[in-house]
């Protein structure tokens, strides 16, 4: 095997598994969790109406070599310690969250996906162990790649745009940056029509407003303050109106249409290309 696996936990920290010991193969790695959904309604037939995904079983299993049993028993071990202080942090207010990241590079290309470690399967022969770990990840999907970017910048009431390629198995839900003085923005999605659009304006040269689309939150940042910080800055999502829909970029290429009441703050689109599976 080629891959290189590397399991970060969610203060930042990283095992490099694949260095540690000899990557072996990847049970679900390539599996898409997709379930098809029907509406069951009374006296009449199952109605298709789409698909829902699920969390999906990630399983990889590593060959630990060593010149002796302590040795090989020492890389479980030290496997074990980092995996059960990741879990340990659960209850810890110091902590946001406890799931990490796990990543595949594969032919070149770098997949990412949040993971949450599971019971691995442990057999100790000598100098020799056979570890299986176990991970769940809340979609079935691996990033791809970096984070997409596209910039470019309000004109007014003058109709600026933004282009998108979306070459992924599925849609993304972007992130909208704007820095700088821009009043009632308008982000509108050219597939469908619809758009983002707030009733206020930005004071500052250097305010940040940002607006994650899943799940649709608007935090608006003086003087760029703690900029990106979900948690920080002030909730603005109320100042979306009930017009507002924080719409996907679909698979494929697009546009978004930017306007405003005035103001030319800059704009950047951020998005992940989304795969199923490796290559």
């Amino acid at each position: 095997m080629t891959e290189t696996v590397i399991y970060y936990d969610s203060r930042g920290t990283a095992l490099y598994l694949s260095t540690d010991a000899r990557y072996l193969r990847g049970d679900g790695v390539d599996v898409w969790h997709i379930e098809p959904v029907f509406d069951h309604l009374t006296g009449d037939t199952d109605q298709f109406s789409g698909y829902t995904l699920d969390w999906t079983e990630r399983r990889l299993s590593f060959a630990v070599g060593a010149t002796t049993y302590a040795n090989a028993r020492g890389t479980v071990a030290a496997w074990r310690q980092f995996f059960m202080r990741e879990a340990s942090r659960y209850e810890d207010a110091s902590d946001s969250q406890t799931m990490g990241t796990l990543e595949v590079v594969h032919n070149g290309g770098t997949y990412t996906t949040p993971a949450a470690g599971m019971t691995p399967g442990v057999s100790l022969d000598g100098a020799y162990a056979a570890v299986e770990l176990g991970f769940r990840a809340p979609s079935p999907f691996w990033a791809y790649g970096a984070v997409e970017t596209v910039g470019t910048a309000f004109a007014g009431t003058v109709a600026t745009s933004a282009v998108w390629d979306n070459t992924g198995d599925w849609k993304s839900y972007p992130t909208h940056v704007l820095t700088g003085v821009v009043a009632t923005p308008r982000i509108t999605n050219s597939v469908t029509s619809r758009y983002v659009e707030l009733g206020t304006a930005t004071a500052n040269v250097d305010d940040e407003l940002w607006i994650w689309t899943n799940p649709p939150l608007v935090r608006y940042y003086v003087n760029g303050t703690s900029a990106g910080d979900p948690t920080l800055g002030t909730n603005w999502t109320h100042l979306a109106g009930t017009a507002s829909r924080f719409d996907p970029l679909q698979v494929g290429g697009g546009t978004l249409a930017l306007s405003a009441a005035s103001g030319s703050a800059t704009y950047e689109l951020r998005y992940n290309i989304l795969k199923a599976g490796l290559g």
